[in-house]
């Protein structure tokens, strides 16, 4: 577990500190391009535009590991002042019945999305574990699911359930409002749109 953590920090490391601005160029990039070519691919739908960000795997594939921070350089590239952070996975029913609502309620759901929200697509599995899915927002260290929820005050503390999904503030990087996870919580543009005005 821990050579797969060091590898992963030094390969994202590398990665970040070669050529930051041409990374976040790139993912940018990528999530544009992807939104014309409408790929096939993409877990969130193409028309949202979202940022998909797939992880660095470490070397037995069983780790993933999500850094956020071109996701809020993006966000200020765009003028965006919230990031919609969508984690789903790659045999995931529940996910699939989300996407294609999203998909389905986008000519009522978009404008309010493009208005003020970075659509962020972590794409990962469910062979997955929690303790072995790490993200990080920042330049500080990289925490496993629930220890990275709990490092942002997030009340999901009880394990990793797909989809999941943060609303986060683009300058604190804080959680915007309490999320609940898995299925049953947006069935209708009313309630994403509650969602998205940070109704409670």
């Amino acid at each position: 577990m821990q050579a797969a953590w060091r590898w992963l920090e030094a390969r994202v490391a590398r990665a970040m500190s070669a050529a930051r601005p041409a990374l976040i160029a790139l993912t940018t990039l990528t999530a544009l391009t992807g939104a014309a070519a409408g790929t096939a691919h993409a877990s969130l739908p193409a028309v949202y535009a979202p940022l998909v960000i797939e992880g660095e795997r470490s070397a037995d594939g069983q780790t993933l590991a999500f850094d956020l921070r071109p996701a809020f350089a993006a966000a200020r590239a765009r003028g965006l002042p919230r990031l919609y952070v969508y984690l789903g996975a790659d045999t995931c029913p529940f996910c699939r019945r989300y996407e294609a609502f999203l998909a389905r309620e986008a000519t009522a759901l978009r404008p309010h999305f493009a208005r003020e929200w970075l659509m962020v697509d972590l794409r990962s599995s469910l062979s997955i574990r929690g303790d072995r899915l790490l993200l990080r927002l920042d330049d500080g260290p990289w925490r496993p699911f629930v220890e990275f929820n709990r490092a942002l005050g997030d009340e999901r503390t009880r394990g990793l359930v797909y989809p999941n999904v943060w609303l986060l503030d683009g300058a604190s990087r804080r959680p915007l409002m309490q999320m609940p996870a898995g299925t049953g919580t947006f069935e209708t543009v009313d309630e994403q749109l509650e969602i998205l005005r940070l109704e409670p």
